[in-house]
């Protein structure tokens, strides 16, 4: 059975948001492990930039799927706004976090783990559903 473009690009969406919201989560139970002394530097670092990196891939894709039929141009500019959406979603509540409990290792990680939980909470549902099969009747609700 051929899959639809459509759908393998919701599918690659999902496992990249996936995949990168694991990675962070992995650099938060780093961080936790080293005792907060770590938050930069060597595997620390290396699975935030892997999570980064598959995150905005996800945000990137998931524009250029949602903006079917515009310009190059638009869609491009609309990129960019997500990828500054994805930039603004981890640094706002870290700074908002920082501000009341500075020092904190964990309040400078409130934006990563919110952004981290709102990729698995995206992506996870699609692994528990079955797609439906095309022409299949539907039951009458």
């Amino acid at each position: 059975m051929q899959v639809p473009a459509r759908l393998r690009l919701v599918m690659i969406i999902r496992i990249l948001a996936l995949a990168g919201g694991l990675a962070w989560i992995v650099k938060i139970v780093l961080i936790w492990a080293n005792g907060g002394m770590n938050t930069t530097g060597g595997a620390v670092g290396l699975v935030f930039l892997l999570g980064t990196t598959l995150l905005a891939a996800a945000a990137m894709l998931w524009t250029w799927g949602a903006t079917r039929g515009r310009s190059i141009l638009a869609r491009v500019g609309l990129m960019l706004v997500a990828l500054s959406g994805l930039l603004l979603a981890i640094n706002l509540p870290t700074l908002v976090g920082q501000a009341l409990v500075p020092g904190s290792w964990l309040a400078g990680e409130v934006g990563v783990i919110l952004v981290a939980v709102a990729a698995l909470l995206v992506a996870l549902p699609s692994f528990r559903s079955t797609p439906e099969t095309p022409g299949a009747e539907r039951d009458a609700p």
